[in-house]
């Protein structure tokens, strides 16, 4: 089984520098054999031998969007095709593992892949807005004495909304 936490000391995948939207090249059958071979056969999350081709699918571990993205070569580091790391596995076992789903829920759960490409995606994003307002804060800061300095204005957040209240409907009074 192949490891998915970064190593220690090693960063998180930084999505500044993700493969593009959609990146997912085919996988040679050549990569397929080798790597069913490496697994004799059985499924690398549940350990259950494999049956055919048709019912194997083929897990990318890390990710590929959890990947840094080489330019150059055009490729993810480590190469989206490196048998080292892809896994064989059932299809609701690989489902599962991408979804974190357990059961009938059609909803994402925390520890699938998915959950853990679109945390990643907003801690990117709030790291680059951070890193704006760090930028204009020492240009304001140091921006010469002589002019004005304009002061962006943060929006007001809109607050909540109610429900709205509704009285209780009024007793009857019996007659006893």
């Amino acid at each position: 089984m192949i490891e998915e936490t970064p190593a220690a000391g090693q960063p998180a995948a930084d999505l500044s520098q993700a493969p593009p939207k959609g990146y997912r090249p085919a996988i040679p059958v050549q990569v397929k054999f080798t790597v069913a071979m490496r697994q004799e056969g059985r499924c690398s999350l549940c350990g259950e031998k494999l049956d055919a081709w048709k019912g194997t699918e083929w897990d990318h571990v890390p990710a590929i969007q959890l990947r840094a993205w080489d330019p150059e070569a055009g490729d993810t580091i480590p190469a989206a095709n490196d048998p080292d790391y892809l896994t064989a596995a059932h299809e609701d076992c690989h489902e599962r593992k991408t979804t974190g789903r357990q059961g009938d829920s059609k909803l994402s759960r925390r520890g699938g892949d998915i959950a853990e490409i679109n945390k990643t995606r907003r801690l990117e994003k709030a790291r680059l807005a951070r890193e704006a307002e760090i930028k204009a804060f020492r240009e304001r800061l140091l921006a010469s004495g002589d002019e004005p300095i304009e002061v962006p204005v943060p929006d007001k957040k809109k607050k909540k909304r109610e429900w709205p209240k509704r009285p209780f409907p009024k007793r009857q009074k019996t007659i006893n």
